[in-house]
């Protein structure tokens, strides 16, 4: 070897492990780069492979050396070796050395520039020029010092394949990863790369799969082709990748931590399950092997099969069964039953409490997102899309959809559930839902959240909750489309519940809240409630409801033990409702004291600009009336309500019935401590006092 290739190798071997180089690319560059803008990497694989070779030629050597790595130029200073052949998808590495008196100015030709290294992929013949100018003072010859033997540069190069799920991006040090979804990079033989991830907006990085695991820093020794995932989750994902709700703000604590099983349609259930290569072929192979801090990935594809979870996490290492990156799987069902569900014999609807709270059995700690979950049409009374028995379990930005009971369907012990960012909905065409078809049903679950979803063309009730709920929270959703004749309240607390599973107390909610929620379309209530204590209403925008039955508003004693409502406020709603029906309607023996009824800065507004309101001692008055009987009554002024068109700038879209310039609504609430944002996340307030409705202006 020629001493100026010596020279160029121990250039080589720096230029590697510190990530450096010429101008035309960095060492870890990615494949697709390193090939060419119009040279792709299959043409140049398949032209190795034929054994086609081009050629390089360098010229303008006068007043220096010019040599390449791998050896074949060494051109100038007496050497006229300057021109050799290399294999296609040679990545040549070109260098120079200046002779006393000159220094050397930078590279033309053959994508190269600068003054530093050139690299050259061979995918045609290539001329490349390196011009040397004279020194106007000719720097004195140096005394030659011992040249050690450099290290020789490695040859060999390995792939590293990427993988980033959720909204986050990836970088390399070296460089060459730079990426947000998958990407590959190649790096030297025994380089260490360190991978940084770096989360989107609304997101936090959960964790390492493949070469790497857990959440610390990962670096992998390229000694041979390595993969690593990166998991970015939502935590403040304005509605998700399956819904387009509101804000739902979902995490789940030490996903991604342990194992990563793999699911395929293509894959086999006596594969390893543990790699893209070797997935699994069911997502119950996977489920039935899972333990705490294991995350599924599940590729996209049809899973005709119904899924039973009955492993569990824990509260530090959740279980994650998602999409594999950004895919939608579907899983439906055509057996009984639901589709996916949360199961455990501890667990039941029928569960007996201990009079003081619910029973809190079994808790699961599993995260299930974008994914599309169907339910079966053979599902019967319990065909949900999915079903959860159990406590802590979190929906994230999944689609869930036609079922022949309710979509989504929590019992007396999926306490602490969320349902956060999702598009539910009923479609008939795939599924006929039955008589009992709800949107979300929660049937004396305790700190249940819905949030953030996007809820649609359900023929029922869109989201409520009974049986001794506690602590509800149904907030910055956006529901269209809800109902039918026979029933269609669109956000809803308490109801009718059997008065034997009544074990916790008499009301049907306990302290439930509805705020910052957008309602499009429903044939029955916007807002109802019924045999609930303590039920909150903030800040919602209602929109052409209450269009076949009671009112917009709607209080009602449905109770199986009769016991009538107390404490219940309506404040800040907007409520445009239909023409057809009243805007507030108090049912019958509606509460147990109507000096805890309170309705307090709401706009009321109709098609026709004369809302109506109704009560069993009066029907139909107009809102001076109203005032007078709501104060005779309840004892309380509705002074800070009014009949005003709100002037809402738009109701399609994925924001409807945000305000305009101009409406009512804007500075004329009252001010929460329980909404301190609005549905988009906006501080509340942004003018004087908070706005009236979903959305500050």
């Amino acid at each position: 070897m020629s001493w100026f290739h010596k020279v160029l190798g121990a250039f080589c071997v720096t230029a590697v492990l510190a990530g450096c180089g010429g101008s035309s690319t960095d060492q870890g560059t990615d494949v697709a780069d390193a090939a060419g803008a119009s040279e792709s990497a299959e043409a140049l694989r398949v032209a190795a492979a034929a054994g086609t070779r081009y050629t390089l030629t360098v010229s303008g050597q006068a007043g220096g050396l010019i040599g390449s790595q791998p050896a074949g130029i060494v051109c100038g200073e007496g050497s006229t070796q300057c021109s050799a052949s290399f294999a296609a998808g040679t990545q040549v590495m070109i260098g120079h050395r200046a002779s006393s008196g000159y220094t050397f100015k930078g590279w033309s030709g053959g994508s190269c520039s600068g003054t530093e290294f050139c690299y050259v992929t061979m995918g045609q013949n290539r001329t490349v020029v390196g011009s040397f100018v004279s020194n106007s003072t000719p720097t004195p010859t140096p005394t030659p010092t011992p040249t050690p033997t450099p290290t020789p540069t490695p040859t060999v190069t390995y792939p590293l394949a990427i993988t980033v799920t959720g909204s986050g991006s990836l970088t390399s040090s070296p460089a060459g990863v730079s990426c947000s979804a998958s990407c590959t990079s190649v790096f030297y033989s025994g380089t260490p790369v360190t991978l940084n991830p770096t989360p989107a907006s609304g997101y936090s990085f959960s964790g390492w799969t493949g070469a790497c695991s857990g959440t610390g820093t990962c670096t992998v020794q390229m000694n041979a082709a390595a993969a690593v995932g990166a998991s970015f989750t939502a935590t403040s994902t304005g509605g998700g990748s399956g819904g387009t709700g509101g804000t739902g703000n979902g995490t789940a604590p030490g996903t991604g931590t342990g194992k990563a099983y793999f699911v395929a349609t293509t894959g086999s259930d006596s594969n390893a399950g543990t790699s893209l290569t070797t997935p699994f072929k069911t997502i119950n192979k996977a489920v039935g092997l899972a333990s705490a801090g294991d995350t599924i990935d599940v590729r996209a594809g049809t899973y005709t099969e119904s899924v039973v979870i009955r492993r569990a996490g824990s509260a530090t290492k959740w279980i994650s069964l998602r999409g594999y990156n950004g895919e939608r799987p579907v899983i439906k069902s055509t057996s009984s039953g639901p589709t996916v569900y949360f199961y455990n014999s501890a667990c039941d609807e029928d569960a007996v409490g201990d009079g003081s709270g619910n029973t809190d059995c079994y808790p699961m700690y599993w995260l299930v997102q974008g994914l599309e979950i169907q339910g079966s049409a053979a599902g019967g009374g319990d065909g949900n899309a999915i079903k959860i028995d159990t406590p802590k379990v979190k929906l994230v930005g999944n689609r869930l959809c036609c079922s022949v009971a309710d979509i989504v369907k929590l019992v007396r012990t999926s306490n602490d559930v969320e349902v956060l960012d999702n598009e539910i909905w009923q479609d008939a065409s795939k599924v006929k839902p039955g008589s009992n078809a709800q949107g979300v049903d929660i049937v004396g679950a305790d700190r249940v959240r819905v949030a953030g979803n996007y809820i649609h063309d359900v023929p029922d009730i869109g989201i409520y909750a009974k049986g001794n709920a506690r602590n509800p929270i149904f907030e910055n959703n956006r529901l269209v489309n809800i109902g039918n004749a026979d029933n269609g309240h669109a956000l809803m607390l308490g109801q009718e519940t059997d008065d034997y599973r009544l074990v916790d107390g008499r009301y049907e909610t306990y302290d439930g809240i509805v705020r910052n929620n957008v309602v499009i379309g429903s044939t029955w209530a916007c807002l109802a409630t019924s045999s609930s204590s303590n039920a909150r209403f903030y800040n919602n925008s209602c929109y052409d409801t209450g269009k076949l039955m009671h009112a917009s508003i709607f209080l009602s004693n449905e109770s199986e033990v009769g016991q009538a409502g107390t404490n219940v406020y309506f404040g800040n709603n907007i409520i445009y409702g239909s023409s057809a029906k009243p805007v507030v309607k108090i049912g019958s023996s509606a509460m147990t004291d109507y000096k805890t009824l309170v309705f307090d800065h709401n706009v009321y507004y109709t098609s026709t600009g004369n809302p109506t309101f109704s009560s069993d001692d009066f029907s139909g008055v107009n809102f001076a009336t109203w005032l007078t009987k709501y104060k005779a009554l309840s004892g309380r002024d509705d002074g800070g309500s009014k009949v005003a068109d709100p002037k809402f700038s738009t109701t399609t879209g994925s924001t409807p019935l945000t305000l305009s310039t101009g409406s009512p609504a804007i500075d004329a609430g009252a001010n929460q401590s329980l909404v301190p944002t609005d549905s988009r996340g906006v501080q509340r307030a942004q003018g004087a006092t908070t706005d009236i409705g979903a959305y500050e202006y």
